[in-house]
């Protein structure tokens, strides 16, 4: 079946969850990936799995300094955030992904 759209944004995506043989094979849409290097949940190891996989439909965006949770707007209770102003964090990742869905229009 066709989606209706063409571009997918994964953020600090668990893709351990992707990892089967071939489980991206059928993904036509363009995916970027955003991964933060201070993830504790998502190695980077699972990100460049996943990458391979998707060949040239895959783009990584690194975000320095990022936890796995940084990407949320309220990140579970407890969680200790290393980003020392995720607001901001969280206002460029906002342009970005207005900026990768414009270009997908």
């Amino acid at each position: 079946p066709t989606l209706p759209f063409d571009t997918l944004a994964l953020l600090a995506p668990a893709l351990g969850f992707f990892g089967a043989p071939e489980s991206m094979g059928r993904v036509q849409a363009r995916v970027s990936i955003w991964w933060g290097t201070e993830d504790e949940l998502c190695p980077r190891t699972d990100v460049e799995r996943t990458l391979a996989a998707l060949g040239d439909r895959g783009a990584l965006r690194v975000a320095e300094g990022a936890g796995h949770f940084s990407f949320m707007h309220a990140p579970p209770p407890g969680v200790r955030e290393p980003l020392s102003d995720r607001a901001r964090f969280l206002e460029a990742l906002s342009r970005d992904l207005v900026r990768l869905a414009g270009s997908s229009a």
